[in-house]
């Protein structure tokens, strides 16, 4: 498995309300791990009351290059940045655990420790299991 970077390219038209993209750098088990993953919450991004949710898939998201020179580059210079959708990946799984299978599904073990570790998800311990996703009293978060 390398973790050497690739710049892709995210498009998504979402009709008359418009389109969606971003071009950033991420490794290619990332690029996995977001089409397991298979969609995104941007929310009121296409205007008020928009609630767009986009698709990660083979047709949305493109490797534009894997050439290190120049992603190297593109990173240093802040042409792109890494990947922008793990955090809020993290951020709902941190919320709902039980999501964690459609990145189980895709990826090893060892695959999806290393994508825990990058995207800062917290890992769910045996002991933990209720915890996460609820507040102190043990009430679920919305």
């Amino acid at each position: 498995m390398t973790d050497s970077k690739i710049i892709v390219r995210y498009f998504e038209d979402f009709g008359r309300m418009g389109s969606l993209g971003s071009t950033f750098a991420c490794t290619e088990l990332e690029l996995r791990a977001l089409k397991a993953w298979g969609s995104y919450h941007h929310g009121e991004a296409l205007g008020k009351h928009s609630n767009i949710t986009g698709t990660f898939s083979d047709e949305t998201l493109v490797v534009l290059t894997s050439d290190a020179d120049f992603i190297d580059k593109a990173l240093k210079y802040g042409v792109v940045d890494d990947c922008p959708y793990a955090s809020g990946i993290a951020d709902a799984l941190d919320n709902w655990p039980e999501r964690i299978s459609r990145l189980e599904v895709a990826l090893s073990a060892e695959e999806l420790r290393v994508i825990i570790a990058e995207w800062g998800i917290t890992p769910l311990d045996d002991d933990d299991d209720d915890e996460r996703g609820r507040d102190e009293d043990g009430n679920a978060l919305a």
